[in-house]
């Protein structure tokens, strides 16, 4: 995986056993050691989300963030307060806020040229926080990772959140396999009896998967100060953001992330000279329609 550019935990031992392991049949056991630069996975957010324990989700994503998005805080000893974001403007986000049960605007009333009005709520301008944009990166990692997936003919078997990795990478080998001739339905897990984690299905899980490591962080995205409203970052007096709401908005980024990669390394793959436009419609899908047609 690592030699062919997909994004992957690295092997480093195999140590055979005289144990024998019971799968589908009896094999002689084994363990490889593997390498990565972290082992945190959605699934370790969630575990401290279904906990109720809020203070260590905080800790656990502030670590992540300090060790492994850097970038995302700004480390200036000028700075009074340790860890402020230095996000650039292009980190800013359009949401929705929503009235205040004690703000009595009820969807009407809103204030002439504070925003655009949208069901009932006033779609507003938002700089990110740090957990906001964190989430936002692992999108698109994610979304890199699976469009290399697509395009290798991998199929990872056992895509639940436990097997996320929090870096993009490909984690937990398990039940994996390589389609020897593309089959959108093919599934390399036995045990996978309503083909759920299918070929053709790895990018809808992954969204999925987001979707529920969004919802371990929606708090934090609007721990500025945006939950209750009150004027600070962008976000009116009488009014609220929700962290579902900002979620929901930064998952929109998984599928332009997604064909973008994918339409680049399909390109590669077919000895494409010149980029065009058309290439994805016209050429790449088609293609992959026919051979599926073909198998």
């Amino acid at each position: 995986m690592a030699a062919v550019g997909v994004p992957t935990t690295r092997a480093l031992a195999v140590f055979g056993s005289s144990r024998a392991v019971y799968r589908d049949k009896v094999e002689a056991g084994a363990v490889v050691v593997r390498l990565a630069p972290s082992w945190v996975r959605f699934g370790s957010f969630e575990l401290f989300h279904y906990r109720a324990e809020k203070d260590k989700l905080r800790e656990l994503a502030d670590y992540v963030i300090r060790h492994h998005f850097p970038d995302l805080v700004d480390t200036d000893a000028s700075s009074t307060t340790l860890g402020v974001l230095s996000i650039p403007k292009s980190r800013r986000l359009s949401v929705l806020s929503h009235p205040t049960p004690e703000s009595g605007e009820g969807g009407g009333g809103v204030p002439e040229g504070l925003g655009a009005k949208s069901r009932g709520g006033l779609v507003v301008d938002l700089e990110m926080n740090k957990y906001a944009a964190f989430f936002l990166e692992v999108v698109k990692r994610t979304a890199v990772l699976v469009a290399h997936w697509q395009t290798a003919g991998f199929v990872h078997g056992v895509m639940n959140t436990d097997n996320m990795s929090i870096l993009g990478l490909t984690l937990d080998y398990g039940p994996f396999g390589f389609e020897d001739s593309y089959d959108p339905f093919w599934v390399s897990n036995s045990a996978d009896q309503d083909a759920r984690y299918r070929f053709e299905h790895q990018p809808k899980v992954a969204m999925w998967n987001l979707s529920k490591l969004g919802r371990t962080l929606a708090e934090l995205m609007v721990s500025n100060g945006e939950k209750a409203g009150g004027g600070s970052n962008g976000v009116q007096p009488g009014y609220t953001v929700k962290g579902e709401d900002v979620v929901r908005e930064l998952l929109k980024e998984f599928e332009p992330a997604f064909v973008d990669k994918f339409t680049e390394l399909m390109r590669k793959k077919l000895g494409f000279r010149t980029p065009r436009d058309t290439d994805l419609d016209q050429l790449i899908l088609p293609l992959l329609q026919l051979m599926a047609d073909t198998a």
